[in-house]
């Protein structure tokens, strides 16, 4: 039987009339696709360059706001804007030093690590220099109580630890806002708070041109180290004390490692 279906199915032939009838009909409900690949819509390009534009500047945005500041303050007093990355996204000099010491360095402090950053602010000649004749140096974390301010203080300990006279302490944005209003950095901002505490006819003018060693000697003579600084604000010390008492005021975060007094 199968035979004979197969010898029948034999004598079947299509002419080429309808056999290009056929290819021409089957080309026509395909769009061809069995002799060439699709080809993408335009909406499809649309669609595809959009969400590739979205994800550019989700990613700009990301890379380029800050989430914390570190304020370094000797007299030279600059800060580093820091993103989510921790990586360096802006660097401001408040004073004319600071621009001389950023020049000095030789490269670029835009898009480093905020602690290879700091490290090479602290090994530089002129910083060495000043920290070996006695001076002051005091490194903030300024930001949002949150792992990265948490990792980024104990990276700034860490790039310190060996340094004399230099010191670390974590406080609020909302305290820099304070600062900035008064045109200074936050590490003389919060020494002003210090001076106002023992004699506050002291004014933001009166410490501008003063360096930190100036502004803390001032202090000792007023009547030794006060204790009041911004609220939130705690520091962790490698030589002279600065700030202490601070960690029972938001001891919450830090517990007892910063700024035990």
């Amino acid at each position: 039987m199968n035979g004979d279906i197969k010898a029948a199915f034999d004598k079947v032939h299509a002419d080429d009339s309808l056999k290009e009838r056929t290819k021409a009909f089957i080309s026509q409900k395909t769009r061809g696709y069995t002799s060439r690949p699709a080809v993408p819509t335009r909406r499809g390009l649309l669609s595809a360059v959009a969400c590739l534009a979205i994800a550019i500047i989700t990613g700009y945005f990301l890379y380029f706001t800050p989430t914390l500041e570190i304020s370094v303050d000797l007299n030279p007093s600059l800060e580093l804007s820091v993103n989510r990355f921790d990586r360096v996204i802006g660097v401001t000099c408040n004073n004319e030093s600071a621009e001389a010491l950023v020049a000095s360095l030789g490269t670029n402090l835009k898009h480093m690590d905020c602690a290879g950053a700091v490290e090479l602010l602290l090994t530089s000649d002129e910083v060495s220099g000043i920290l070996t004749d006695g001076g002051l140096m005091t490194i903030g974390v300024i930001g949002e109580e949150n792992a990265q301010s948490e990792r980024i203080l104990s990276e700034m300990e860490h790039c310190s630890a060996g340094v004399e006279n230099a010191h670390c302490y974590f406080a609020h944005y909302e305290d820099l806002e304070h600062a900035h209003e008064l045109g200074l950095s936050f590490g003389k901002y919060r020494a002003l708070l210090e001076l106002q505490a023992l004699d506050p006819s002291f004014t933001a003018d009166d410490i501008t041109g003063m360096t930190m060693r100036e502004i803390r000697d001032l202090i000792d003579a007023l009547g030794g180290s006060a204790t009041t600084t911004p609220e939130g604000t705690n520091s962790s010390n490698h030589g002279h004390a600065y700030g202490q008492g601070q960690g029972q005021e938001h001891g919450q975060w830090h517990g007892n490692r910063y700024g035990a007094g």
